[in-house]
């Protein structure tokens, strides 16, 4: 049987060899015609979505008609993300920050947004000594060995460079346990320096110029706005009836009843909807969770989604419309206490959590996933309706 391959193999050798002039001169002409034709290459569609600053220049039309959460329940979810998916993934309590592991476990789940939720690091526990630092001098030592530490990380560089990210804060990487309003103030601005250098927000960006490090972003596609995420500072400005203080609630309110976005997503280190009374929650923090309820209630805005950590267990808990999602801790150890009211059952192992947007549908798809054995727990299918 005749092999036209190698006899065509043969023929281009010889014109190479003894006509390489005739040879350029056909790849080029064939060149140009590729160039000139009118027949264009078919190129796979790419979906850009954009993650938009409080202080950008571009503006989007008010969602005047803002719809309600409707969820579902489901027992199973893919591992792998399918096409056309946006996947944000969230965590909190990270003690261990000389750990390389995880870093490459959530890298591997392919977030394409990735939320640090507080207590990234911990000012007030000395992880070489197994110990508590006290005392303003020692935290701020311990401080200064953390983020050294977390620059040396080369799992947690290498995740910050290859995912885009946003940061709050709570009590440990604000400053130690439970405290927030008695902390000194020139020590407080020297802590916030550090965090927003160690996350690299930009020098342009407000937080390095408004008091707290709260602030706004947009997710963009198709020229609109698909999700709002506040990240909330609830330790600046605490006193002991309000976890936000004034500046801050008219900040929400204006920004949130104004909202262009399909979904709005608030981002606080310590859970919303909690009736445990040993943690602390915006429930039992005088009247900061009826005071939401009602800002959400008085522009009837039913498209919220809770996103929480703090408390060492993964939970999922829905009331009101909302759906609060707690993802704790990433590193930390677990608690034994019971936090309600509650969907499904806790996760008490090391998790972080999820938000899958399906953008050919607009299903959106939200859970926890186990850190040790890589299992979903509490998935949500919700809807907008």
């Amino acid at each position: 049987m005749i092999n036209y391959i190698n006899i065509l193999l043969i023929i281009f050798l010889y014109l190479l060899t003894y006509h390489k002039n005739m040879v350029s001169n056909i790849i080029l002409e064939y060149k140009n015609y590729l160039h000139n034709s009118k027949i264009k290459p078919i190129i796979k569609n790419k979906i850009i979505l954009n993650l938009i600053s409080e202080l950008s220049k571009k503006s989007f039309d008010r969602n005047i008609n803002p719809l309600e959460i409707i969820y579902y329940r489901i027992d199973d979810y893919q591992h792998y993300k399918k096409p056309n998916t946006f996947r944000i993934c969230f965590g909190s309590c990270n003690i261990d920050i000389k750990n390389k592991v995880i870093w490459e476990d959530i890298s591997s789940f392919s977030p394409n947004l990735w939320i640090f939720m507080g207590d990234n690091y911990y000012n007030d526990y000395i992880i070489q000594e197994e110990t508590r630092a006290k005392s303003d001098s020692d935290i701020l030592l311990n401080h200064l060995d953390i983020i050294e530490d977390l620059k040396n990380n080369e799992s947690y560089q290498k995740f910050l460079k290859k995912h885009k990210n946003l940061a709050i804060w709570d009590d440990h990487d604000y400053f130690s346990n439970n405290k927030n309003f008695d902390t000194r103030p020139s020590l407080q601005k020297l802590l916030k320096k550090s965090f927003l250098e160690l996350y690299k927000i930009k020098n342009k960006d407000i937080r390095h110029v408004r008091n707290g490090i709260y602030t706004y972003n947009d997710l963009v596609h198709n020229n609109k706005v698909k999700v709002r995420f506040f990240l909330l500072d609830v330790r600046t400005f605490k006193s002991n009836l309000d976890i936000l203080g004034n500046e801050q609630w008219e900040w929400l309110e204006n920004n949130i009843k104004q909202s262009p976005a399909e979904l709005n997503i608030l981002i606080s280190g310590t859970t919303f909807i909690n009736n445990n009374k040993v943690n602390e929650s915006w429930t039992n923090h005088g009247w900061s969770m009826k005071k939401l309820e009602e800002l959400l209630e008085n522009y009837n805005l039913k498209n919220v989604i809770l996103l929480s950590g703090d408390i060492h267990e993964g939970r999922v808990t829905v009331k009101n419309h909302m759906i609060e999602v707690t993802s704790s801790p990433l590193t930390s150890r677990i608690s034994k206490l019971d936090n309600y009211p509650i969907i499904g059952s806790p996760l008490r192992q090391n998790n972080f959590g999820f938000i899958d947007i399906d953008l050919t549908d607009n299903n959106y798809y939200t859970g926890l996933v186990d850190l040790n054995k890589g299992k979903f727990h509490n998935i949500i299918n919700f809807k907008l309706k």
